[in-house]
């Protein structure tokens, strides 16, 4: 117990570590208990490295005399769900895995054996290529049937906001024999006929050209507990490498405590009971730094200004110029948790804070209206490509944008993603006709009164890409979002006001009292979806469910017909 304590304790530390490097209050309130709370779920995430695989199976297996007639058939177990953390980014993986297996000598296993023996293996810093192979070997082993088919479907988290699908499938015995039957049914079971060979691996002994060696390539865990199971591997799969090029090509726009948090990352996969420098591990700190920086690139984004069609650059780290910490305190109280303005107390992203952020581009901090058919989130929702103003119904004048995100989880810094819909009315302010002064279309060719596509999802971009809870995330876009559109509208006001100057100051005194804050007749409301990580790769496991929030400005407080439209639209998109 004592020892238990101090290693939490150790874990709490290296964690704190990794938040200040983000430049986040560690006292503020939602990040008070979140060391510990990552600490243990680092902890239950990894728990399979002291469970023993080798007497999983061997209490449960039956004898039926009718099975050992014919042919002795086929069992298939589907959609075992299961969640895991890979080796190679640290972050969670997670989706359904099916066994089949051809029994031999009538002798056949307790069907849930299959499912504890898949979330054993699953709980332990993996690759997908591997898991699969334990999880075969294992059942080959203590069945000695006529051989197994291990297929799993899965979705790996990285700083995208829709996570793609990969399917991988490790085979032995009969189903490993080149044009086998056996595998064609089974994939034809599956809907998966359409699986490259390249996914198929032969993991038969017997069968030259098998891919058991490399598949199964000891790592040398230490401090795990002792296991008759296949040892743990060290070579990741190639489909989880980074595609965008080597994570040293990054080390330029990390923090100045990149190092630090480095280490820190080490010593938490140190206390799981891994070595981080042995094959398969070594680089994954640093990619897992790179990637908790480039997913919280928000903290330094700030508000636009849309007045004259201006962007304010506010890019710099706060820190690296005096005047900007002046007033701080002030600031942070008035933005609000998640809304960190990386006050003095350390330079998280330094002097490269700004090339940090641009460097993003599409990845974290880039995000892109996307297709019906290309916008994915967990449920494959989807929005029109770009800024839609809807022509008919009761949301006739309305603009809509949908946009994936993702985003971390303040309190187990797991990641969650999903879909955000922005619904809002043009202000009548700013839509007036262009012989009172108001221009005809915005600045970059969108409708008039409508915001700029790009300073729409600049506002998703700055407030999803921090530590971040999702109610709150909700309410800050529709806040930033409200206070775009009074902008746009007093600058329309102002524009109109100069033009009528012969209406005397009466009329100058009207266009005025329109522009003040508050003013604008416009409506705002924003409705997220997202998967959460925390739900999925912890103790609960819940990977079926989503959680929708929505938040309501203006005339969408009050009218609950216009709310049940855009949920609607949400839903049917």
């Amino acid at each position: 117990m004592v020892v238990q304590a101090q290693k939490l304790a150790r874990m709490e530390e290296a964690v704190r570590v990794l938040i200040r490097g983000l430049g986040e209050d560690l006292d503020r309130e939602g990040l008070r208990d979140t060391p510990k709370r990552v600490a243990k779920a680092l902890l239950d995430c990894t728990r399979g490295y002291h469970q023993d695989t080798s007497s999983t199976l061997g209490t449960a297996l039956f004898h039926e005399p009718i099975v050992h007639q014919g042919d002795e058939g086929v069992v298939v177990v589907r959609d075992i769900d299961f969640a895991s953390t890979s080796e190679e980014t640290l972050l969670p993986f997670h989706g359904r895995c099916h066994v089949a297996y051809r029994p031999k000598d009538g002798v056949v296993l307790g069907l849930s054996k299959l499912a504890r023996l898949t979330k054993q293996y699953a709980k332990r810093l993996q690759t997908q290529e591997r898991l699969a192979a334990e999880v075969l070997v294992a059942l080959q082993g203590s069945l000695e049937c006529h051989g197994v088919a291990v297929v799993l479907q899965a979705r790996h988290l990285s700083n995208s906001a829709a996570p793609e699908e990969r399917t991988t499938a490790c085979v032995s015995g009969v189903y490993a024999a080149k044009g086998s039957s056996y595998l064609e049914e089974l994939l034809a079971l599956l809907d998966l006929e359409d699986l490259p060979a390249s996914a198929v691996h032969n993991l038969d002994v017997s069968t030259p050209g098998s891919d058991l060696a490399a598949a199964l390539r000891p790592g040398c865990p230490r401090g795990g507990a002792s296991d008759g199971g296949v040892p743990a591997p060290g070579t990741p799969d190639p489909s989880e490498k980074d595609t965008d090029g080597d994570s040293d090509d990054l080390v330029l726009e990390a923090p100045c405590c990149c190092d630090e948090m480095e280490s820190a990352m080490q010593q938490l996969i140190a206390e799981l009971g891994e070595n981080p420098h042995r094959p398969g591990l070594a680089g994954s700190a640093r990619r897992y730094v790179m990637s908790l920086l480039a997913s919280t690139s928000g903290y330094n984004q700030h508000s636009q200004v849309l007045g004259g069609g201006q962007a304010q650059d506010s890019s710099a780290c706060p820190s690296s110029a005096q005047t900007q910490t002046q007033g701080q305190g002030q600031a942070q109280q008035e933005l609000g948790p998640g809304r960190s303005s990386l006050a003095a107390g350390g330079c998280a992203r330094g002097c490269c804070c700004g090339a940090g952020a641009s460097a993003q581009g599409s990845g974290a901090g880039g995000l892109t209206p996307r297709s019906p058919q290309a916008l994915g989130g967990r449920r494959g929702r989807s929005g029109a490509s770009g800024p839609t103003q809807l022509q008919e119904g009761p949301l006739q004048g309305a603009v809509v944008t949908c946009l994936p995100f993702s985003s971390q989880c303040e309190h187990h810094m797991l990641p969650f993603y999903g879909n955000l819909m922005v619904a809002y009315f043009p202000s009548e302010d700013s839509v007036r006709p262009s012989g009172s002064g108001a221009a005809p279309s915005g600045s970059d060719g969108s409708a008039a009164g409508m915001l700029p596509a790009a300073a729409v999802e600049a506002a998703v971009t700055m407030y999803t890409q921090r530590l971040q809870v999702q109610e709150r995330i909700t309410h800050q876009v529709a806040d930033e979002v409200e206070a775009m559109l009074r902008a746009l509208s007093s600058d329309a006001v102002s524009s109109s006001s100069q033009g009528v100057t012969e209406r005397g100051a009466q009329g100058a005194g009207d266009a005025a009292a329109e522009a003040q804050p508050g003013a604008a007749r416009g409506g705002v409301m924003v409705v997220c979806d997202a998967a959460h990580m925390c739900m999925v790769a912890r103790g609960v496991e819940n990977h079926s469910g989503s959680t929708t929030s929505f938040a309501v400005r203006g005339a969408f407080a009050g009218r609950p017909e216009l709310r049940r439209a855009v949920l609607r639209l949400f839903r049917e998109q």
